[in-house]
C-alpha cells in the first residue's frame, strides 16, 4: 500500500486508476483521426483540444469513482459492469450537452468525436478491466498476512480481504490457542497454537505477522516475536493493519496506555504556529480584497440614508421607552 495524505491506497489501485486515465484519453483521440475535418494536430494545440479532452476524462473517472469502481474492482458480473459504465457515459453526454447549452463551446468535444470516443471507450475500458483482474492483478501477487491471535478485529480484516483482493493483501491462517467452544473462523484456517508460531513461520513464510490476540497477558511470545523481527518477518498490531485496510481507526483496539501517554492528542505547536500565520495572513488578503466593496457599501448607505449614524444602544432604548409610554403611559393618560 501508498500512503498519500494519510491514506492508505493499494498500489494496484493506482496502476489501474493512471493507465485507465491513459486508455481513455488514447480513445477520443484515436477518435479525432476518424471524425474531424481539419488536422487533429491543429485541433489538440491551437483549438484546445487537450483541454476538451480532458474534460470528458476527468468526468468519466469521477462518474467511475463515484459507482466505487476502485474501491470494489473485483468484477462479479459483465452485465453489472456494461451497465455502470453505459450510465458513466451517459451522464458525460448529458454534462457535454448542459455546457453547450451554457455557450461554452470551447470546452466541448465535437459531436463525432464524442460519439465514437466514447464508443470505443465503451469497448476498451470493459476488456482492460477483464485483463487487469485475470492477468495483471495476479501477477502483481498479494501480500501474505499470519494472524496471530483470532480476536474479532483480525476475523474482519480478513473477510474483508477476501471480498476486496484488489487491497494486495491475503490472510493465509491463524496461530491461537483455541478450543472447541470458540467460534468458526469466518475466513483462513487454525494452523497451530502460540507455541509453535517459530515453526509455522518457517514453513509458511508470511510476508507480515498481525498480532492481534483477544488476550496478551502471559500469551503473548515476546522472544519469538524479537527474534522473528530480527530475522526481518515484518510484525505488526491489528489496528495498524485496520486502519491501512478500512481507513479508520479501530476504537476496539484501543488501550488506556495508548491514550495516556500519547503525544499525537494535543495540538501541534508548528501546526498551531502555521495555521495562526495563514489565518492572519489569509485575513489580511480578504480585507485588501474586499476593502473597494465595503466603501461602496459605506458610500451606498450615507447617500441613501442622510444623517450621522446612531449608536445601537441609543435606539434600542429610545424604541423601549416609547413602547413602554404606548402600551402604560397612554392607557393612563386617557382614563
Amino acid at each position: 500500500m501508498i500512503r498519500i495524505f494519510n491514506v492508505f491506497i493499494p498500489a494496484s489501485v493506482i496502476a489501474l486508476l493512471l493507465s485507465e486515465i491513459v486508455l481513455i484519453f488514447f480513445c477520443y483521440i484515436v477518435a479525432s483521426f476518424f471524425t474531424l475535418d481539419v488536422d487533429p494536430q491543429i485541433f489538440f494545440i491551437y483549438d484546445n483540444g487537450l483541454l476538451r479532452v480532458a474534460i470528458v476524462v476527468a468526468g468519466l473517472m469521477i462518474g467511475i469513482y463515484l459507482h466505487d469502481l476502485y474501491t470494489q474492482f473485483r468484477i462479479k458480473s459483465r452485465i453489472l459492469l456494461m451497465q455502470q459504465l453505459c450510465l458513466i457515459v451517459g451522464i458525460a453526454f448529458l454534462t457535454q450537452a448542459l455546457l453547450s447549452y451554457l455557450r461554452l463551446s470551447d470546452w466541448t468535444l465535437p459531436k463525432w468525436q464524442m460519439i465514437y470516443g466514447s464508443a470505443l471507450t465503451l469497448v476498451l475500458l470493459p476488456a482492460w478491466r477483464l485483463l487487469y483482474n485475470a492477468v495483471i492483478f495476479r501477477a502483481m501477487g498479494l501480500e501474505r498476512l499470519l494472524f496471530l491471535g483470532s480476536s474479532s478485529s483480525s476475523r474482519e480484516i480478513a473477510a474483508y480481504l477476501v471480498e476486496h483482493p484488489e487491497s494486495g493483501l491475503a490472510c493465509v491462517g491463524y496461530v491461537d490457542d483455541l478450543d472447541d467452544s470458540e467460534p468458526e473462523l469466518p475466513v483462513g484456517k487454525l494452523i497451530g497454537p502460540v507455541s509453535d508460531l517459530t515453526n509455522i513461520v518457517n514453513e509458511i513464510k508470511p510476508d507480515r505477522i498481525v498480532v492481534g490476540m483477544s488476550e496478551r497477558r502471559k500469551r503473548l511470545p515476546m522472544d519469538e516475536l524479537l527474534r522473528l523481527r530480527f530475522s526481518g518477518i515484518h510484525i505488526q498490531e491489528v489496528q495498524s493493519t485496520y486502519e491501512a485496510t478500512f481507513g479508520r481507526v479501530c476504537i476496539r483496539e484501543i488501550r488506556p496506555s495508548q491514550l495516556i501517554f500519547s503525544s499525537e492528542l494535543g495540538p501541534n505547536p508548528r501546526q498551531v504556529t502555521f495555521q495562526t500565520v495563514y489565518s492572519l495572513a489569509l485575513a489580511i488578503v480578504v480585507a485588501l480584497v474586499t476593502a473597494p466593496l465595503m466603501l461602496l457599501t459605506a458610500l451606498v448607505v450615507g447617500l441613501s440614508s442622510p444623517g450621522p449614524v446612531r449608536n445601537f444602544q441609543s435606539i434600542h432604548t429610545r424604541c423601549h421607552a416609547s413602547s413602554w409610554h404606548a402600551h402604560c403611559v397612554a392607557p393612563l393618560v386617557q382614563r
